[in-house]
């Protein structure tokens, strides 16, 4: 009995401490996105369902401050930390809301923060080697049990330090894969860029869904 409540009290402990490794790459992925300060990141993604890939789409974001440009193939999003448009591409409708946060799977800053929230355990898993180029595999588990997604794998850059791939695996077997395929950093992004400009877009439905 007593080994038993050992060897329970042991593996909880293990389940709290921090992975050292994990969390000193991840500071060092966060801050070399504040470094750059505003970016544009172009990216592939794709949804596995069954095996099978429900096929491969190209997306872009551009980010500045608290402001977002989010281009992707069915919707786009441009928030402009005031105001947040969303462009249904097939309902051919924009949707004008408060300012929300991007969903992190396309915003590789966030993703190299999440660990901090408290919401996700950080592990890393080992360094993959694959075409002269080493990335480091870190794992995030969320602590809640009732997560849809059960797991998150980034592979970061040894050289760079930059997300390069991200998957996310849910529990009933699907899975989410974006890979970042070009980061510039940029400082001189206008603002403009964060606007969408509806008056251009014709046969367009505009819905304002913001707070009064």
């Amino acid at each position: 009995m007593l080994l038993n409540l050992i060897s329970l009290f042991s593996n909880l402990l293990i389940l709290f401490i921090p992975d050292t490794k994990a969390t000193v790459i991840l500071d060092k992925t966060q801050n070399q996105y504040k470094k750059m300060g505003g970016m544009e990141i172009f990216f592939d993604y794709e949804q596995v369902e069954k095996g099978k890939s429900t096929g491969q789409n190209k997306g872009q974001l551009l980010s500045k401050d608290h402001k977002y440009r989010l281009i992707l193939k069915d919707f786009e999003i441009y928030n402009n930390s005031k105001i947040q448009y969303t462009y249904l591409k097939r309902n051919k409708e924009v949707q004008i809301t408060n300012p929300e946060e991007s969903e992190n799977k396309y915003q590789p800053a966030q993703l190299a923060a999440i660990h901090k929230a408290g919401t996700h355990q950080a592990k890393y898993i080992k360094l993959y080697k694959s075409k002269g180029k080493n990335s480091h595999i870190i794992e995030l588990i969320p602590e809640s049990k009732t997560e849809a997604i059960s797991k998150i794998t980034l592979y970061i850059s040894e050289k760079t330090n930059l997300i390069e791939k991200a998957e996310w695996q849910e529990l009933n077997g699907a899975k989410t894969i974006v890979v970042f395929t070009k980061t510039v950093a940029s400082r001189l992004i206008d603002d403009a860029a964060f606007e969408l400009k509806t008056d251009a877009l014709k046969g367009v439905h505009i819905e304002d869904l913001r707070d009064e």
